[in-house]
């Protein structure tokens, strides 16, 4: 029983998370050769023959090569190895990769963006202790170069259907697929979707003209109506509803904290302050917060006592 990791099974495990990261989040093309070599591999421990490997240029073509061929999907590749230790590296990874194709396509099995899979049961067998027998490990090691080295992928009878990997993943600071300008998400057939951090949106509103504030507060989809709202300007946006002032500053780069009512989100406080240039911006706070000072103060990350409004820059 392992209670605890010591400091270089830790630094090795950031290391290994990041290094799974730059497998989901790359853009270069496929290697085929390694992704067919783990394809045969798969095929040959359930007794097949070598299986045909159809490649597309994304989920829209593979999508459409699927219902041309109308095959059935074909047999499970192998169970998964037994439990192991290294959930938070899993929930980590899922939470940045996993929600990549869920807007359109659902393809079954994996690739580059459910690398964390293979990879909650490889960490621990490769840094704490070893756990698994030859077969298992062998077979880990063919999901593992799968997550390396294409897109996603689907098996067949008699055959694979595998996808290059996207042309484009743009990514916020938190590792979210986001782009101001253009869909976030591109694949190499042309598929593609926009994406505020981490939120899907209608490709309208980050490549031809942003909704309008009535748009963005009447909109039905409640993360997407958030997402709207910010790409609209929450200081646009409270010019539309009736704020409330909950605490004034004498200093305007200080602001003033507001409240409002968004539907079906209740109140909601923000902080609205004034830049050096003179432009105005507001930015959502927490609820708790009181005052305009500890509004400004937390978007620093600071508490209202360690920010002194008459020295800062």
């Amino acid at each position: 029983m392992i209670d605890a990791l010591t400091s270089d099974q830790e630094m090795s495990l950031r290391e290994y998370r990041e290094e799974c990261l730059r497998s989901g989040h790359s853009c270069a093309p496929s290697d085929r050769a390694a992704a067919e070599t783990a394809f045969r591999g798969m095929y040959a421990r359930l007794g097949r023959g070598q299986p045909r490997v159809w490649w597309c240029d994304g989920p829209a073509t593979g999508s459409i090569l699927r219902d041309l061929l109308g095959a059935s999907p074909g047999p499970s590749l192998g169970a998964s190895p037994g439990a192991s230790p290294g959930a938070s590296l899993g929930a980590s990874l899922r939470a940045n990769l996993g929600a990549s194709l869920r807007a359109s396509h659902w393809w079954s099995c994996w690739g580059q963006h459910e690398i964390y899979w293979p990879a909650f049961y490889d960490w621990p067998d490769r840094f704490l202790r070893k756990m698994y027998g030859e077969k298992d490990r062998a077979l880990l090691d063919m999901w593992l170069t799968l997550g390396k080295s294409t897109g996603w992928w689907q098996p067949y009878e008699n055959g694979v259907v595998a996808c290059e990997r996207p042309e484009r993943q743009a990514l916020d600071a938190e590792g979210r697929l986001h782009h101001e300008t253009l869909p976030a998400f591109r694949c190499r057939d042309g598929y593609e979707f926009a994406a505020w951090h981490g939120v899907t949106v209608p490709t309208e509103w980050i490549t031809e003209r942003k909704p309008t504030p009535a748009l963005a507060l009447g909109w039905g989809n409640v993360e997407q109506r958030r997402a709207a709202c910010e790409i609209v300007g929450w200081n646009t946006i409270l010019g539309e509803l009736s704020a409330r002032v909950i605490d004034a500053h004498k200093s305007p780069e200080i602001g003033v904290l507001l409240e409002v009512d968004l539907p079906d989100s209740g109140p909601e406080r923000f902080l609205r302050v004034r830049c050096g240039t003179g432009r105005e911006f507001a930015i959502p706070v927490p609820r708790e917060i009181e005052t305009a000072h500890q509004a400004n103060a937390w978007t620093y990350g600071l508490q209202a006592t360690q920010l002194n409004p008459e020295v800062r820059t």
